[in-house]
This record gives structure tokens, C-alpha cells and sequence, in this order.
């Protein structure tokens, strides 16, 4: 599984892109296998202090397919941990689906 980061306009960039590359890679952790390349853009957008204006996107390609996760807030660590949660939870949930003979999880 390849993992791309940009990152645009955002201070401490690259510590911000370990954490996003370490958070995704744990929550695709088990499925990684059928992901091809997952593409990661952190922004900010020069707003007022509490705003929310820093945004991970999150792209995974898997075969035949692309999921799409995008979170919004005022924190960047915060919104990359947001964002995993929720590409940790929609794996969860197709593994659960999966195990319980309703779909198949992609190969």
C-alpha cells in the first residue's frame, strides 16, 4: 500500500505528515492489503483564530473503487485524528458486514 501526503500551507508539516501516514496506516492496518494507494492532503486556510479551517483528505483506492473521507476543524492534529477514526470505523464496519456474509470486503 503506498501512502502519498501533501500538505499546503500548513505549519509544522512534517510532523503533521508523520502522524497522518502512522494514524491512516494503523487504521487501514488488517484491509491494507486490498488498498492500492491511499492520498493524504492537509490544508489550512488563513482564517481567523478558532475557525475551522484545516482540512484532511483522505483518498484510498482500493480495486474498482475510491473511498473518500474529509474532515474539517480548527486543529490539524485533531482533524487527522478524526479522520482515521472514521476510516477505521467504515473498515470495521465492512469486516463486520463481511463476516456476517452480507458483502465482500474488496480483494
Amino acid at each position: 500500500m503506498e501512502i502519498h501526503i501533501k500538505t499546503i500551507g500548513l505549519p509544522g508539516a512534517k510532523k503533521l505528515r508523520s502522524i497522518a501516514t502512522a494514524r491512516i496506516g494503523a487504521a487501514l492496518g488488517r484491509v491494507g492489503h486490498a488498498v492500492q494507494s491511499v492520498t493524504i492532503r492537509l490544508s489550512g486556510m488563513h482564517k481567523p483564530l478558532g475557525v475551522a479551517d484545516k482540512l484532511c483528505r483522505v483518498v484510498i483506492q482500493m480495486k474498482g473503487r475510491f473511498v473518500v473521507f474529509e474532515e474539517l476543524g480548527p486543529d490539524a492534529g485533531r482533524v487527522i485524528e478524526r479522520a482515521a477514526a472514521r476510516v477505521q470505523s467504515a473498515i470495521a464496519s465492512q469486516a463486520g458486514a463481511h463476516e456476517a456474509g452480507r458483502t465482500a470486503l474488496p480483494a
